[in-house]
């Protein structure tokens, strides 16, 4: 299982991909089911008005 992570230098932190964790967390058996699973969990977040995730790019 591949778990995706990048460090930013700039601001000394971890950038971890939330499918990968969402995968491992809910033991998905393959990554297209982690991201389906994170795209339900996400309209349901903003549908409840939460803020889920920030948008970063580099």
């Amino acid at each position: 299982m591949t778990f995706r992570t990048a460090w930013d230098e700039e601001n000394e932190e971890w950038l971890f991909s939330v499918v990968d964790v969402v995968e491992i967390l809910t033991e998905q058996a393959d990554h297209k089911g982690a991201a389906n699973y994170w795209k339900v969990m996400k309209k349901i977040l903003r549908d409840e008005g939460n803020q889920s995730v920030t948008n970063y790019t580099n």
